[in-house]
């Protein structure tokens, strides 16, 4: 089942791969006061997902587009299984994630499918800077301190796996 927006769904078989190309715009939308991206860089981005994946891809963005990202701009809660799915779906052995950091500030990146990503954050005021290709696509505000600098599951993941998967 994939929602474009609250009550209009469609049924998608498990056999037919689902195009991410209707749901980039309402997911962009979502993140939209949290981008440091022109929404329509996000919508590019985000349709240039490809195939690969698509129907996993669809549900985080479904997701996405379901629940409310404001005002930390965070991982809600219950997107966090449908990212899970489609990041690992997208990873191979050799994407693993990194983290690095002290009482002031810490860094977490990683790279997935020669994509590298980072977030950059704050310890005292848990602020996040978003990054692909040393790029910032965004800032957010972490909520758990256990997942800041995370950029798998902290609140750059967000950013991260809409505005350039």
């Amino acid at each position: 089942m994939v929602c474009l927006a609250v009550g209009a769904c469609t049924d998608v078989t498990e056999t037919e791969e689902a195009d991410p190309d209707p749901l980039c715009e309402p997911a962009c939308a979502a993140i939209a006061d949290c981008l440091a991206v022109p929404v329509s860089e996000c919508v590019s981005s985000c349709k240039a997902a490809g195939p690969s994946c698509a129907t996993e891809y669809n549900g985080w963005l479904d997701c996405l587009v379901q629940a409310d990202v404001l005002p930390t701009c965070g991982l809600p809660s219950e997107c966090a299984g449908p990212l899970a799915a489609w990041v690992d779906c997208r990873s191979r052995p050799e994407d693993a994630v990194s983290h690095a950091g002290d009482t002031t500030s810490c860094e977490g990146g990683g790279e997935l499918a020669d994509r590298p990503y980072q977030a950059a954050c704050d310890v005292a005021t848990a602020e996040c800077t978003c990054s692909v290709a040393d790029q910032p696509v965004g800032t957010c505000t972490e909520s758990n301190p256990a997942e800041l600098c995370d950029p798998k599951e902290g609140c750059c993941a967000t950013l991260l796996f809409v505005a350039a998967p």
